[in-house]
């Protein structure tokens, strides 16, 4: 779950503030705004050692705790429990990571987060 969240939090980094960041095989950060001197705002998970720091701790902690917490049942079979473990881990990732870049979009007064352009 740790590799599946290392591939992944660039992507959903530059989705959720929209600062260019892709795909490890696709340039990772190289368009990152955190490396355009002329740009106005850059990325908060990029910028700020306190909030990219904090939002990688509560994102990959969570993300963590829900793919390994043992469910009530123990009669499914290994795979059932994977899948699970997978599915809890994705939507940790997804709500974990959400909230710790709106906190981090928030404190670094990045004007740019997904939900602005939802709006």
């Amino acid at each position: 779950m740790i590799g599946f969240t290392a591939i992944f939090v660039t992507p959903y980094c530059g989705y959720l503030f929209e600062c260019g960041c892709t795909w490890p095989w696709a340039g990772l950060d190289a368009d990152c705004n955190i490396h355009q001197a002329d740009a106005e705002h850059r990325c908060p998970w990029c910028v700020s050692l306190v909030a990219g720091g904090v939002s990688m701790l509560v994102l990959f902690g969570a993300t963590f705790i829900a793919a390994t917490r043992r469910s009530g049942s123990t009669s499914s079979s290994f795979m059932a429990g994977y899948a699970k473990g997978l599915g809890r881990g994705l939507v940790a990732f997804l709500v974990a990571g959400f909230v710790a870049a709106w906190g981090a979009a928030l404190y670094t007064g990045y004007p740019m987060f997904v939900i602005s352009a939802l709006v």
